[in-house]
């Protein structure tokens, strides 16, 4: 079993009221002693009578707290473009003279995604060179990603300040993030297996934060400069540093790739995904939780639709000045006009305290600005057909699943759905009003509601023949859900996961 505050929050990544569908006492099965104790508001446990009743419409909340600072966003003339928000590039980061001669640059201006000295794949040669090599750099590639990124942040402050995930930063997630892409990446290519899906995931985090190539080449110039500092230039010789600099230019254009392509499917040009939305509700969710509903403040860029399971990118311009982002799952129906998102405070417990996430909830409220982006992210019903679904989520990981229901609703409503829902109780079960009013708008759906989730449980239904299982929540959360499904052999392709933080490398899914 696996505790539920094991799950991490949602802030990556660091809710308004709703009437629920009713549970009719005759027909909701008590809980037994695996899940929650016993009382009026217990949730059904499996095996359970469908979930039926009207899908519950959602209501708003007229009664929030005193305002506190609003965060402003508004320039000296009223508004202010996405586009001014972006950092601003300062040069490329600075090589050591003994660095200079050994990696590959190309002409200013050059695209990235094509360079012409770089050949498509890796020779014979070069793949036994990085086979052999692969050992060296891997070993210290947790020296090379700090030294990555002082040298970066050192020459560009504002990419940290603007664009980096500083809580991550400060903890070293990223770092750690970095080098198992890094490392994923060239192993796969030594190996002959092609690009990596984690790349995939990696291509959508990066179009939410507005990603372009130019960026590519400041992290090339940065990394590599750090390799040589940490490997020394008499280890890194220049066949070396050519075969790892082909290694990034490959990995660079596979990612710009995948992210053109979505700033297409998105209709915006490379970056431009951002826009001002205001707050026009908040409501509390319990204890240190919140529903924000989102509607954008220009006409000229309305919110856009989006699929269940998909997130956006949230910034707040903090009192030092920094403007910091982290992706928020969507919890609404996909209609276009508005966002909705829940938050959950960051920190205690020993955490460090999630510096968006506790800012949304101790001084955004109704009126104020956000910046919002383009709704991203790859977990969606895509590819599932008419197959059983097994929702698996602790605590506030159950948010992406909640769009999901709302869009089975719509168009698949007698579809077989299963959700665990981990949490201390139903007390204090996030979204529970919300998540009651969505499978009320279902004719084949179950709840199981446990402070523990029991791997019996689960196996019942994760090996239903055809069973897609969608998993949410924090790592080590998921790795043991993840653990259980390969021991009962449940296919790698019918598993779907969205991990908030940057640890998606500790699943051991490339």
């Amino acid at each position: 079993m696996w505790s539920p505050r094991s799950h991490s929050t949602a802030s990556s990544t660091d809710d308004a009221d709703a009437a629920a569908g009713s549970l009719s006492p005759s027909t909701a099965t008590r809980s037994t002693s695996a899940c929650w104790p016993d009382r009026s508001t217990q949730l059904p446990t499996l095996p359970t009578a469908p979930v039926t009743g009207p899908r519950a419409p959602r209501a708003g909340c007229d009664g929030c707290s005193p305002r506190h600072a609003r965060p402003r966003i508004a320039n000296s003339t009223g508004t202010r473009s996405p586009n001014s928000r972006r950092p601003r590039r300062r040069g490329r980061c600075s090589f050591a003279p003994a660095e200079r001669s050994l990696f590959h640059r190309r002409p200013r201006g050059s695209p990235v995604s094509a360079p012409t000295a770089i050949p498509p794949t890796l020779s014979t040669s070069e793949t036994a060179l990085l086979t052999a090599t692969l050992p060296v750099v891997g070993g210290a590639i947790d020296e090379i990603t700090p030294a990555f990124y002082r040298r970066m942040f050192g020459e560009h402050p504002e990419l940290l300040r603007n664009l980096f995930n500083r809580g991550n930063q400060a903890r070293g997630a990223q770092q750690r993030a970095l080098a198992a892409s890094i490392v994923t990446y060239a192993s796969a290519i030594a190996a002959g297996d092609g690009t990596p899906p984690m790349l995939s995931r990696i291509a959508h985090k990066h179009a939410s934060l507005g990603v372009t190539e130019a960026q590519y080449e400041i992290v090339h110039d940065c990394l590599f400069a750090a390799i040589v500092e940490v490997l020394g230039a008499d280890v890194v010789t220049p066949e070396i540093a050519a075969v790892w600099d082909h290694v990034y230019w490959l990995m660079a254009a596979d990612l710009i790739r995948a992210e053109k392509e979505l700033y297409r499917q998105s209709n915006v040009e490379p970056g431009d995904v951002f826009c001002v939305a205001r707050v026009t509700n908040r409501a509390s969710d319990g204890h240190d939780r919140a529903v924000f509903t989102l509607e954008s403040d220009d006409i000229a860029r309305p919110l856009r639709s989006y699929r269940g399971g998909q997130y956006i990118s949230l910034g707040v311009h903090l009192p030092d000045g920094a403007r910091q982002l982290r992706q928020f799952s969507l919890v609404g129906d996909g209609r276009p006009e508005r966002y909705v998102v829940a938050v959950e405070r960051a920190g205690g417990d020993g955490r460090p305290d999630g510096e968006v996430s506790n800012f949304l909830l101790d001084h955004v409220f109704a009126g104020d600005l956000v910046d919002v982006t383009v709704p991203f992210g790859e977990l969606t019903l895509d590819g599932t057909g008419h197959s059983p679904l097994v929702m698996v989520a602790a605590g506030i990981g159950i948010t992406p699943m909640l769009a999901m229901l709302h869009e089975l609703a719509e168009h698949d409503r007698d579809r077989s759905v299963h959700v665990l829902h981990v949490c201390e109780s139903s007390d204090t079960q996030p979204l529970r009003r919300e998540l009651l009013g969505a499978l009320g708008g279902l004719g084949n759906a179950t709840l199981t509601g446990t402070a523990a989730l029991d791997p019996d449980r689960l196996r019942a239904v994760a090996t239903i023949d055809d069973a897609h299982v969608f998993l949410c929540g924090g790592t080590r959360f998921l790795q043991g859900v993840r653990d259980d499904l390969r021991r009962w052999n449940v296919p790698e392709e019918r598993t779907h996961y969205e991990l908030f933080g940057p640890n998606d490398w500790l699943l051991g899914t490339n």
